[in-house]
């Protein structure tokens, strides 16, 4: 904020004294608040004897429009360089960083990588906050990544090592059309200018892995960190799964972690969770649960509940009007006079309908 100097005066004049980085306590009235400020610049006026400050400004100077315009390019330039960083190092040359680092930063760069692939959900409290949450346990992502890693390097290995076939061009070398070579386990290796493709042994000519000028990429067994597309199509994915988008009108979660629902498995173990702005479920193969963030159905095998309540059915209501309900209970939610007859019977009756026929006078039911 600029204060002129034309204003410090009365209960201000004191102000006149201040020096450049002085503290001074802001009282911002109007919103009952009182902030620090430090004095980070003057405006002198130069009029001979006259000569005076013109006004103090305390706190940040304002920005000009050039100034934003320069923070702003500095801002892109720092990204440019981060994405350059990025793409000097592949996914397995960070985790190899990563396992090399020890105590909390070990702990921060498995968190930053495993944010990059996608693994940490990020939600927005009503404060603002950012909260993050892990969909896999590092323990999960941890043997996930060896495994890859080590395909990798078996992959790398074999390709680098010795033993494989003299590589041909086709029909000779000052004018090939394409190379082959004889692979170490007894295949074929073939490049043109239409692909690349590697055979099995045998003679039979079946394709192993290969990659074509279509677009085409076939492998017996792929390993990535990422794999995006539009469509997948697949006999079994095991794998924990997130389908949906962030911020989405609906998120579904197979076998995460808890993705902060207020839903959880009365017993442990993996889970369905479905996400929506006003709904959350939960389904496992033993309960199905529902809440509307203040009410909460559950239904299980034998049971429902509502609200933590077991909800009343012809299967148990002797149970509960034998153990629970009272005879005054009964005749007062019925509206049954004290003298009939509302008690349980023993179990005689097979049907709820044929209890409430046998001791509740017709003029007090309908419909039975």
């Amino acid at each position: 904020m600029t204060v002129s100097y034309a204003d410090l005066d009365g209960n201000k004049a004191d102000l006149l004294a201040l020096n450049m980085y002085d503290t001074v306590n802001v009282d911002f009235a109007r919103f009952d608040k009182i902030e620090k400020g430090k004095v980070s610049g003057t405006v002198w006026q130069m009029k001979g004897q006259d000569s005076c400050y013109e006004s103090v400004t305390i706190g940040d100077p304002p920005k000009s429009y050039e100034h934003l315009l320069l923070e702003q390019a500095d801002k892109n330039a720092a990204s440019q360089v981060a994405s350059a960083a990025g793409h000097t190092q592949g996914l397995l040359s960070r985790y190899k960083n990563m396992l090399a680092q020890e105590g909390s930063n070990r702990i921060a760069a498995e968190c930053k990588l495993m944010d990059d692939l996608g693994l940490v959900q990020h939600q927005v409290d009503q404060n603002g906050r950012d909260i993050k949450t892990n969909l896999v346990s590092m323990k999960t992502f941890e043997n996930q990544m060896n495994e890859i890693q080590n395909f990798a390097n078996d992959m790398t290995n074999w390709v680098m090592g010795s033993g494989s076939g003299v590589i041909q061009a086709n029909p000779n070398w000052q004018e090939p059309t394409s190379l082959s070579a004889t692979t170490a386990n007894g295949g074929h290796m073939y490049f043109s200018g239409n692909g690349l493709v590697f055979t099995d042994a045998g003679g039979q000519e079946i394709p192993r892995s290969g990659i074509d000028s279509e677009g085409r990429i076939y492998a017996d067994a792929i390993k990535a960190g990422t794999i995006e597309a539009v469509n997948i199509k697949s006999c079994l994915v095991e794998s924990a799964l997130t389908i949906g988008t962030e911020g989405g009108s609906m998120n579904i979660y197979i076998g995460t972690e808890n993705p902060r629902s207020q839903l959880t498995p009365y017993n442990g173990g993996n889970v369905i969770w479905a996400m929506s702005d006003g709904y959350q479920s939960m389904m496992s193969s033993g309960q199905f649960a529902v809440t509307d963030g203040g009410n909460e159905t559950r239904i299980h095998p034998s049971y429902i509940e509502v609200n933590g309540y077991h909800v009343i059915t012809e299967g148990n209501i002797n149970y509960y009007i034998r153990n629970a309900v009272s005879d005054s209970a009964i005749k007062a939610a019925l509206g049954i006079p004290s003298y009939a007859n509302a008690v349980w019977d023993g179990g005689s009756y097979p049907h709820l309908s044929e209890y409430i026929r046998h001791h509740i006078p017709s003029r007090y039911r309908t419909g039975l």
